[in-house]
């Protein structure tokens, strides 16, 4: 498997992760009403993964992801009735999500702060970039933190399902 368009992540910090986790080339949104619009306008009748945030502000279209499939490490997997689409929510946001999956598996982490966590994960192109944020991520997969093996089991389960 060499391409995961169908998986769309909403902004760099869930892309980097994605990528962490053994995904090449996902897509990529701008923020949880792209994500959602990229699944309805180019995944129309096909399969999707969108990889959001639990956002206290939530579009419309979130609403139609009614189905919630399973609920596991502060993770929601839902779908969109009668739809191939669905929806990995990643409860509160990525940043406090990484830090607790962390401190589960006893990984310290490189970073001296949330504050420090959030400033790099807020800039966009950078993120994916950044050498101590992919050692992070890449430190939480390779010892197993609970809840980025969850994502890439129900990712792989869907992919099964599909393809």
């Amino acid at each position: 498997m060499d391409q995961q368009y169908e998986i769309i992540p909403e902004d760099g910090a869930m892309r980097a992760l994605v990528l962490a986790l053994g995904f090449p080339k996902p897509n990529t949104g701008q923020g949880i009403g792209d994500t959602l619009n990229k699944i309805e306008k180019y995944f129309k009748n096909r399969f999707a993964i969108g990889i959001v945030d639990d956002d206290k502000r939530k579009p419309k279209l979130f609403e139609q992801y009614e189905n919630i499939l399973k609920e596991e490490n502060a993770l929601r997997l839902l779908q969109k009735p009668e739809s191939r689409h669905y929806l990995i929510v990643v409860e509160p946001a990525i940043e406090l999500w990484l830090l607790k999956n962390a401190a589960e598996i006893d990984l310290e982490s490189s970073f001296s702060s949330l504050k420090e966590l959030k400033r790099i994960t807020k800039d966009e192109s950078a993120v994916v970039k950044d050498q101590q944020f992919k050692r992070f991520l890449n430190a939480l997969y390779q010892n197993n933190a609970p809840g980025l093996a969850t994502m890439k089991e129900w990712i792989d389960e869907l992919y099964e399902k599909y393809f």
